[in-house]
């Protein structure tokens, strides 16, 4: 696991073990004593990046989930907004404008051309 100090803005390797935390996916006796499994039911992974402009954070989000009937792999962007950074509805939309293409610029800029070219 990874800990970010926001201030530093450096990654600080963190071990479970050496705070008393036990990581469900590497120890299959944490739930013994429970009904619960240990075999997870999916798999949710987050990211928060800072964004000066628009003010906010972009998120990432990359979950286990089902189309169809099929596995899938849900891919969530999205922008949240810092709250003092708008104030009025000309700033809001401004802020909108600026988020949007944020989004797209960071969500093609993922995409392998490959993969491009199957959505033509």
């Amino acid at each position: 696991m990874i800990v970010s100090n926001k201030k530093g803005g450096k990654a600080i390797p963190l071990q479970l073990a050496e705070v008393g935390v036990s990581s469900p996916i590497n120890d299959e006796n944490i739930f013994t004593k429970t009904s619960v499994s240990s075999l997870p039911l999916g798999a949710d992974l987050r990211f928060y990046f800072p964004c000066d402009q628009p003010k906010g954070t972009v998120n990432l989000r990359f979950a286990q989930g089902k189309k169809d009937s099929k596995d899938s792999l849900i891919w969530e962007l999205q922008m949240q907004g810092a709250y003092s950074a708008v104030k009025s509805q000309q700033e809001i939309i401004q802020w909108c404008v600026q988020a949007h293409e944020t989004l797209e610029y960071a969500f093609f800029g993922m995409l392998q051309e490959v993969f491009l070219r199957r959505l033509e």
